[in-house]
């Protein structure tokens, strides 16, 4: 792993639904308990009925750029050019999967999660330290994460264990069992 920056990434359509704006509130309260946390906000808009959302979080964007900065429409390899730099990840939005989830513990990011949808597998629910119900609480977990260097390799080495179910070469291995499952238990004609 190379050097990272003390910063976290968010992905995702930006829109209201995802909240990005949330997690500006969550890290500036952070960074507020003295932890000098960067931000880098990733994704696309949320078309032509987002405008006005994405109007007002270019405008919160603007009021922290010492902080925070946001990437629009990144070709996937600099977005995962990004994310390798970022030691931290944050999600606010439960989903029912959370690709950008994986995608940040395959870049050996600790990724901060709500405490609802397929994000939880991804970190495992054993990591009670990374999932959170609301934003006091994500305050909170952050900072005390933030505060414990040892808890941070623990956890590092609790992800490194998560990666392998989320991998390209399990889900195709999944998928041809599906599938030979399916073929085998099928009358023959």
């Amino acid at each position: 792993m190379g050097k990272k920056e003390n910063a976290f990434i968010c992905s995702g359509r930006l829109t209201d639904a995802k909240a990005p704006h949330r997690v500006i509130n969550i890290l500036k309260a952070v960074r507020d308990r003295g932890f000098p946390v960067k931000l880098y906000l990733t994704g696309g808009g949320g078309g032509l009925y987002g405008w006005k959302y994405l109007r007002f979080l270019k405008q919160m964007v603007s009021k922290n750029r010492d902080w925070v900065n946001l990437y629009q429409n990144l070709s996937y390899r600099d977005y995962l050019t990004l994310m390798s730099r970022c030691r931290y990840g944050i999600h606010f939005k439960r989903e029912p999967f959370g690709i950008s989830v994986a995608e940040m513990l395959k870049s050996d990011a600790i990724p901060f999660v709500r405490f609802k949808g397929g994000q939880l597998e991804i970190v495992g629910k054993h990591n009670q330290d990374l999932i959170f119900y609301d934003e006091a609480e994500a305050i909170e977990k952050i900072v005390s994460v933030l505060s414990d260097p040892v808890r941070q390799q623990q956890l590092r080495t609790s992800l490194h264990q998560q990666k392998p179910l989320f991998t390209r070469e399990k889900f195709i291995g999944d998928i041809q069992e599906i599938v030979a499952h399916y073929f085998a238990d099928r009358p023959q004609a």
